[in-house]
């Protein structure tokens, strides 16, 4: 991105558009995989998690993730700007920190 032209926009104006154009199909598959598998992972851990205040957590961050994902349709809220960009990824770790800790891996 160019600075000194804040009118020049060179994104897409969907995250998934964006991520076709620079990493082609099997890029967007792969994103798509990834969030699919961590959507099952986040599912199964929620139903079978005892302590309230970690299930709430994890709905939470997961709610999160899937606005994020959703709202990407229109917007390129993930890539472009580093504060959406490092909250999602950060908010992402942290509910894969936490479905780990609770399978007894962390």
């Amino acid at each position: 991105y160019f600075p000194q032209q804040r009118n020049l926009f060179i994104h897409a104006h969907s995250f998934y558009l964006e991520t076709l154009a620079e990493m082609g199909i099997l890029g967007l598959t792969a994103f798509f995989v990834i969030f699919l598998g961590f959507l099952k992972r986040l599912t199964k851990k929620v139903n079978s998690v005892s302590d309230d205040t970690t299930r709430s957590l994890l709905l939470a961050i997961g709610s999160l993730l899937i606005i994020m994902l959703v709202f990407g349709v229109s917007s390129t809220i993930i890539t472009v700007g580093l504060s959406a960009n490092g909250i999602f990824w950060f908010f992402f770790g942290i509910a894969l920190g936490l479905i780990k800790r609770e399978e007894g891996y962390g």
